[in-house]
């Protein structure tokens, strides 16, 4: 199994996968392009499509969250919660807000003036 995720902002994704080279893949191989909204690692690839192509299955999914929603949902809600950890602490009296330019991941959320 292959799973591709370049992209570049605003191009065509870059081929890394040729036909070439599904064609020298063992019959029952996969590839998950997710790169396959903005046309796919791999050119075999079809848009929200999965095909079998020289007995390769090609995924091409443009919208995984949507097919695994609760999971989508409480990967989601961890990463608020963790983020939630680093920014918040227990004062005296309740949540207290952390001072944001001491830790770096809530630094580099700060808007910059003149930005």
């Amino acid at each position: 199994m292959i799973i591709t995720t370049a992209m570049i902002p605003c191009r065509a994704a870059p081929v890394l996968i040729t036909e070439e080279v599904v064609q020298r893949m063992r019959d029952g191989s996969v590839i998950v392009d997710l790169a396959a909204a903005t046309g796919g690692n791999c050119p075999l690839t079809e848009k929200d499509r999965v095909v079998v192509k020289h007995g390769v299955t090609l995924v091409g999914y443009t919208n995984f969250p949507a097919l695994v929603p609760s999971d989508a949902s409480a990967f989601y809600g961890g990463n608020i919660r963790n983020l939630l950890d680093i920014m918040v602490e227990k004062g005296e009296q309740g949540p207290v807000l952390k001072d944001f330019a001491e830790d770096e991941i809530t630094k580099a959320m700060l808007a910059q003036p003149g930005s």
